[in-house]
């Protein structure tokens, strides 16, 4: 009996704890969030209050495109003051000094902070800064373990820069086997020398209906953060290596997500936010009626800290 106690009391204790946690972790933490409308073209300012949980209007539209207001959901942004538009066509409004807005140069763009990595039609790449360009040179064939590919047939999928190397993810894709591979070709950008690794443990269910590319990758953290339908990964930049961090399948709705016609819920967009990990996720999305969650997520364990039933599609802080 007094065994049982110890365990209750224990367990009782554990719960306490994490609980504490958790709510230190959201303790004045609030997300920033664009919504586009698609009536209006208008893209405004608003912010999730994890704290509190609900999602508040700043009352600041930012910018309108009537033309092509879908164009809008390509936005990259910091979350801040740095934002790269996909449509020149896009009218910014009430900008003023405080705020970088630029247009997308190339649609083979890729972004990571202050960098921009462009491919080119000769198979090498241009690692772009404000104030230097470097140009990354590649053979046009690559053996890896014995077998050899056209450098022409890996897609760039992102890619990560630290100290003075650059590890550009690569994919190369099978619509017959509806398969992915994933590569990191490691550049060291001042001296020219790159090779390329296979991605360890590379998931098997990444599709080319949702290829790791443009808004589906994440760099961050010495790793790169990719999503199928149900699952994120994390790829670790220095291991060359995968792992399954977060199955939204798996987990149990009635705790999360609310569906009102029992359909599947979907991941559909990914970023991040001061180190933390942002989902949106998708439920009865072949229905009219969509519904919209806002998922945080801790940084390595994928574990959710919170969630709110959003109503809308938002654009997360991806840059």
């Amino acid at each position: 009996m007094k065994l049982m106690k110890t365990i209750t009391l224990s367990l009782l204790i554990l719960c306490t704890l994490c609980a504490c946690q958790n709510n230190t972790q959201i303790k004045d933490l609030s997300i920033p969030l664009l919504k586009i409308s698609y009536d209006s073209g208008e893209c405004s300012l608003y912010e999730w209050n994890v704290e509190k949980e609900e999602i508040i209007s700043k009352e600041k539209t930012l910018f309108i495109n009537k033309e092509d207001p879908f164009s809008l959901l390509y936005t990259y942004w910091n979350g801040k003051d740095k934002f790269i538009l996909y449509d020149d066509n896009t009218h910014i409004i009430n900008s003023d000094n405080s705020v970088t807005v630029s247009f997308r140069e190339n649609r083979r763009e890729s972004y990571f902070q202050d960098y921009i990595l462009l491919k080119m039609d000769d198979n090498s790449f241009i690692l772009k800064t404000e104030k230097e360009s470097y140009n990354i040179p590649l053979e046009s064939t690559i053996v890896i373990n014995g077998e050899e590919f056209f450098v022409k047939e890996l897609a760039l999928s992102a890619f990560y820069v630290k100290e003075n190397k650059a590890y550009i993810l690569l994919n190369n894709y099978s619509t017959e086997e509806n398969c992915i591979k994933l590569y990191i070709l490691e550049v060291d950008y001042n001296s020219g020398i790159s090779e390329l690794y296979e991605v360890e443990n590379c998931p098997n269910t990444l599709s080319p209906s949702l290829p790791p590319a443009g808004n589906n990758v994440m760099p961050l953290n010495n790793s790169f953060y990719v999503f199928n339908y149900t699952q994120i990964f994390k790829i670790d930049v220095d291991s060359k290596t995968s792992k399954e961090i977060l199955n939204i399948a798996e987990l149990k709705k009635e705790n999360y997500f609310k569906s009102q016609n029992k359909k599947d819920y979907v991941i559909t967009r990914i970023g991040q936010y001061n180190n933390y990990i942002i989902i949106s996720v998708v439920g009865d999305w072949q229905l009219s009626s969509e519904e919209n969650y806002i998922c945080l997520l801790e940084l390595d364990s994928g574990n959710i800290i919170n969630l709110i039933k959003a109503h809308y599609e938002y654009i997360v802080p991806n840059l």
